[in-house]
């Protein structure tokens, strides 16, 4: 969509679905950008709370209504949404995301300065507090080059990333494909901006953009016990766990089998001390011949 000369074309991309009021703060974050998206999609996952009919008041937005598939088949919609219509950057969050004013223009000064194109760019997630979201620490990737890309780029190389606020360039994408929709919920993050890395090119977290994620607790993926309020999506991030270690090209086998068996372990553990359903292990064990196909825009 741009010039080499005009600024890149960037869309951002935001995944909702029945939380209403948090969507209507981030679409206002993006709306305050100082450096504003030329457009911003909203993939409406069928939410029954009242969001479909405030977005269809919205005339600045692009409103794609899909069925409930998760937020990996939202942000699967929604970048290949965006890479068809021509955009350079895709800006991937949750509805719960609350960018800074200067989220975006920080990323896109971060990437003209980078030693490396990236191939994506996090912002740094902090929770309401002003505190560092744990769940939103990315995989950080080799320390030796940090003092470098700090002082270029205000920014550090990692190796994953999560979907609060990651800018996507467009090679990346059509070198690598898109987010697997199969997957549904957690992990698809982590597995998709692995894939660029291993496919494309480094990724970075940019330390001066900054987003809220305004969850209710300031806590990671559940471990050790899985309450019953999350199993709906504990079956998913079971799986795909197992999934992303039986995949991951930077494990040897003997890697992969020690970090699968401690995995399994662990939840033999949790179902029989009462801290898991038993189902939980079929959950693990779907992870062993789930095999999504990566699909390309």
């Amino acid at each position: 969509m741009s010039s080499a000369k005009s600024s890149p074309a960037v869309a951002a991309v935001v995944v909702t679905y029945n939380r209403l009021a948090l969507l209507k703060e981030c679409i206002q974050a993006l709306r305050n950008q100082t450096r504003r998206p030329e457009e911003i999609i909203v993939i409406n996952n069928s939410s029954t709370d009242g969001t479909e009919a405030w977005l269809n008041e919205q005339a600045d937005l692009t409103v794609v209504k899909q069925p409930n598939l998760g937020g990996a088949g939202g942000f699967h919609t929604g970048i290949k949404t965006a890479y068809q219509k021509g955009h350079d950057w895709f800006w991937c969050m949750d509805d719960d995301t609350i960018p800074h004013p200067d989220a975006l223009e920080k990323l896109l000064l971060a990437a003209e300065r980078t030693p490396a194109p990236a191939g994506f760019l996090a912002s740094l997630a902090t929770w309401v507090d002003g505190r560092t979201h744990v769940m939103n620490i990315p995989g950080l990737g080799d320390p030796s080059c940090w003092l470098h890309t700090i002082l270029e780029s205000r920014s550090i190389t990692v190796h994953s990333a999560s979907f609060v606020s990651v800018l996507v360039a467009r090679p990346a994408v059509a070198k690598v494909g898109l987010p697997l929709a199969q997957m549904y919920i957690w992990c698809d993050d982590f597995e998709f901006t692995s894939r660029i890395v291993n496919g494309y090119g480094p990724g970075y977290l940019v330390l001066d953009s900054i987003v809220s994620h305004n969850t209710k607790s300031n806590a990671a993926m559940p471990r050790g016990k899985v309450s019953r309020s999350d199993y709906p999506k504990y079956k998913y991030g079971a799986r795909n766990y197992i999934f992303v270690l039986r995949t991951r090209p930077d494990l040897k086998w003997y890697g992969k089998f020690r970090a699968i068996e401690r995995y399994f372990r662990e939840h033999v553990f949790m179902a029989l001390t009462g801290r898991a359903p038993v189902r939980v292990l079929w959950w693990c064990l779907q992870g062993l011949t789930f095999s999504p196909r990566v699909e390309f825009p």
